[in-house]
């Protein structure tokens, strides 16, 4: 188990900035020295290889990591030259993209525009942009059962379509979910067995065609519809 935490160096736990670890025997154990800023998000690749991302700048004794790091073979590895502003969303698409979400606007050093949102491919070890990303921030990422990447938020649009906090990428496209988003922002989406769309966040009260909901609320990609829950 590795927990995204608050604390700096303690006496209990050497070097445990901002990451640790859970072993199965019980035990906590720091990540190579840690980071030195808070961690918003943690996923893994098959492989085993860690990924984080958050406001950090530096990881372990690597400097310039900014905002997004792996952790192979014990150690801290840049992602490129990371993104310019914080992260708060990671998941991994069924090719083995690592999705990146956040309020950066560009990756690699100002090289790449990406506004809010990118695309990480380890093989090459290249960022690029998902199209023109959205007009505000990203704050949370899920993989579809069928590839799908949904994006939730307090953005409006996405590549300047009209989405209302929640948008699907599909064939290289961002698209609406439905009839439409939520009326506030989405801070979390889950994918339930059967493929459902479950997002949460702040106090939204309608969803899609005017359905209340209370917060959290369900998408069907099947019906293309949405439900309170």
């Amino acid at each position: 188990v590795t927990a995204a935490v608050t604390l700096t160096t303690s006496s209990a736990i050497a070097d445990a900035d901002y990451i640790i670890q859970r072993h199965a025997s019980g035990m906590w154990q720091s990540l190579d020295a840690g980071v030195d800023g808070s961690v918003r998000a943690i996923t893994a690749c098959t492989s085993g290889t860690l990924i984080i991302a958050g406001s950090f700048t530096a990881a372990g004794s690597l400097t310039s990591v900014n905002r997004v790091a792996a952790l192979r073979g014990g150690a801290w590895k840049k992602l490129g030259n990371g993104v310019n502003g914080t992260m708060h969303a990671l998941t991994i698409g069924t090719d083995g993209t690592l999705w990146v979400g956040g309020s950066a606007t560009t990756a690699c050093s100002g090289a790449t525009t990406i506004n809010r949102i990118a695309k990480f491919v380890m093989s090459s070890c290249t960022w690029a942009a998902a199209s023109t990303g959205m007009d505000t921030q990203v704050l949370a990422l899920a993989t579809g059962n069928d590839g799908t990447i949904f994006a939730g938020g307090g953005f409006n649009t996405a590549a300047g379509t009209s989405v209302c906090n929640v948008a699907a990428w599909s064939s290289s496209v961002w698209s609406r979910l439905g009839d439409g988003g939520t009326d506030a922002g989405i801070n979390d989406i889950l994918i339930t067995k059967d493929g459902a769309v479950i997002v949460g966040g702040e106090a939204f009260g309608v969803v899609g065609p005017g359905i209340a909901a209370s917060g959290i609320a369900k998408f069907t990609p099947s019906s293309s519809t949405w439900s309170s829950v």
